[in-house]
């Protein structure tokens, strides 16, 4: 960021919140300021209070995914509701390899250390091997 001051990262913050720059321009800028933050040469001449507030202000501005549905609550501010179910609840009865094995129709990494009906009627608990990959097992 050879070209940019102080003002202007103030300026390229307040539009990111705004929502004026969207998309691949509020990742590259983002990725860029933290970066001149992070970084020990300082091209930015900024003081330590400066850098901890650049800091507060992205991350109020970056938005957290994956996590829900995503709200705007303010200009800054993103509020993330939970999702009603999850996608691993259903049964994965579409895919064959869950469908005829007597097993439960999930994977065994998503439930380690629960218990779950399987397809045959018994009940398997999910238990981790001496490497962590959790495998189903007859109660």
């Amino acid at each position: 960021m050879p070209f940019v001051g102080k003002t202007q990262v103030k300026q390229i913050l307040k539009d990111i919140a705004n929502g004026s720059c969207v998309s691949k321009c509020r990742t590259v800028w983002l990725r860029n300021i933290q970066n001149a933050i992070k970084s020990t040469k300082n091209p930015l001449g900024l003081t330590d209070a400066e850098k901890k507030q650049f800091k507060n202000q992205i991350e109020k501005i970056k938005v957290k995914r994956g996590k829900g549905i995503l709200v705007k609550t303010d200009l800054v501010k993103y509020k993330v509701k939970s999702k009603k179910a999850s996608p691993r609840a259903k049964p994965k009865l579409s895919v064959k390899k869950y469908r005829e094995r007597p097993s439960p129709p999930y994977p065994a990494n998503d439930y380690c250390g629960k218990r779950k009906k399987g397809n045959d009627g018994l009940y398997y608990i999910s238990k981790p091997n001496k490497n962590g990959v959790c495998r189903w097992v007859k109660v």
